[in-house]
């Protein structure tokens, strides 16, 4: 087994120290993994701090790659794919970082289990708020409503290539590439313990590019992949990219399903386009519950699962 480490970067020299010492304390053999650190253009020190830990670190390999700056994680990470060498893939971004077992249990889910595809883990979300992700057992209809599989996930290679890789047109990019996969028949596995830290902050992707642009990135994510959703949910994706004032943008990190298209479409009948941010207060406030499907977090964290999913999904 050899798995390629895949590190997407730009500008996060600040965060690499604490993510190449959680790979340092990894319990997994360093000699059957090779890291490929891909910096997008940083304009910091991000290179020279993976050029220093590549001398301490001791796994099998450890490429640097430098490209011109693309501004998006997704087309990094293919960049990465295309020098990995691995029998699978482990996605992570530079700002986070992973629990001394993550890759060793990942491993162990993969080889168990033949069948798998995608390895995942529940993650601690850091940040001022610090507190505990745990996601629902996977299911493909929890992915047309929202993403609950982390981007930090360990990958059939095979079941990679045969997708269209990251995506540059959406910002959900994770996310329509877990659905690329579940279209070819993909089979995800939860691991139900919190191994890896997500790191929330202001300069963050998800926070400060593709949360502003989340209904495009939806919209464009359901037209991506056409034959995974329902008619229903085409007819808004296409409608809002058509800029139509009946296809309303919709709660963050949610794309609507069937009956909120319908809801869309009928208060709209009743209420002059020129009313738009009538008709979407009345829409959503008539959303009082998430689809069935979506469950509620245990009382102990104090913020529902609906709540907790829109803030990052992603993965």
């Amino acid at each position: 087994m050899l798995i390629s480490i895949i590190i997407p970067n730009y500008n996060y020299a600040q965060y690499l120290p604490s993510l190449f010492l959680s790979l340092a304390r990894q319990t997994f053999p360093h000699d059957q993994a090779e890291i490929i650190f891909v910096d997008d253009g940083s304009t910091d020190d991000s290179v020279e701090i993976a050029t220093r830990w590549k001398e301490i670190l001791d796994y099998r390999e450890i490429h640097i790659i430098t490209q011109p700056h693309v501004d998006r994680p997704g087309p990094v990470r293919n960049t990465g794919v295309q020098h990995a060498k691995g029998d699978f893939l482990l996605f992570i971004d530079s700002d986070d970082t992973l629990s001394p077992q993550y890759i060793e249990e990942c491993a162990i889910r993969m080889n168990l289990r033949p069948e798998v595809d995608v390895v995942y883990t529940d993650c601690i979300i850091g940040g001022e708020n610090s507190r505990l992700m745990q996601l629902p057992k996977f299911s493909p209809g929890h992915m047309k409503v929202q993403n609950i599989v982390m981007s930090t996930a360990l990958v059939r290679t095979e079941t990679f290539l045969k997708t269209s890789g990251y995506k540059a047109n959406t910002g959900y990019e994770d996310w329509d590439l877990w659905i690329q996969m579940i279209q070819l028949g993909a089979i995800f596995s939860r691991v139900p313990k919190a191994l890896m830290t997500y790191n929330q902050h202001s300069d963050g992707y998800f926070q400060s590019k593709a949360r502003p642009k989340d209904a495009l990135s939806k919209a464009t994510l359901v037209l991506n992949n056409p034959g995974f959703f329902e008619p229903e949910t085409l007819r808004w994706a296409l409608g809002y990219t058509r800029r139509e004032p009946w296809a309303v943008s919709f709660q963050t990190g949610i794309i609507p399903q069937k009956d909120h298209v319908r809801l869309m479409l009928e208060t709209f009948s009743k209420i002059n386009a020129s009313k738009r941010p009538t008709a979407e207060k009345i829409i959503f406030s008539r959303w009082l519950e998430p689809p069935k499907f979506i469950p509620v977090a245990p009382e102990k964290t104090k913020t529902s699962y609906h709540a907790r999913l829109g803030e990052r999904m992603a993965v």
